[in-house]
């Protein structure tokens, strides 16, 4: 292909097609498209991010991608995002840590660790 011809939609445009459906309310064309994404790049977990799905399901599609794949410390905070949600909060606190520790964000980490385990989640 030349420079000036149009691409073939890729995953990460069906993605954003996704969202902005998403984002009109119109959530089962939403779906389709990230299902479109999805089936162009398993690489990636772009069902989880449909509002059809329950936390629940969105929550084990996140874990099960995570633990089949070489995760980043995005992918772990996104997780730690759906786990507070849900009110996972130890769930998250580990994964929150734990993309401190990533991004060697240690000083920040420890005392993460030890408030939650002396006083739990406090909301």
């Amino acid at each position: 292909m030349g420079g000036g011809e149009p691409r073939p939609p890729d995953a990460e445009t069906h993605e954003a097609y996704a969202e902005y459906l998403d984002d009109l309310g119109l959530f089962q064309a939403g779906l389709v498209e990230h299902q479109l994404a999805q089936s162009l790049d398993a690489g990636n977990d772009y069902l989880s991010s449909s509002p059809l799905l329950s936390r629940t399901e969105q929550i084990e599609r996140r874990r099960k991608f995570l633990s089949t794949t070489s995760p980043n410390g995005v992918d772990y905070w996104n997780l730690a995002g759906l786990e507070f949600e849900a009110g996972q909060y130890s769930e998250t606190l580990k994964h929150w840590t734990a993309v401190a520790r990533i991004y060697d964000w240690n000083e920040e980490a420890g005392p993460w660790e030890s408030a939650y385990a002396k006083g739990g989640p406090r909301l």
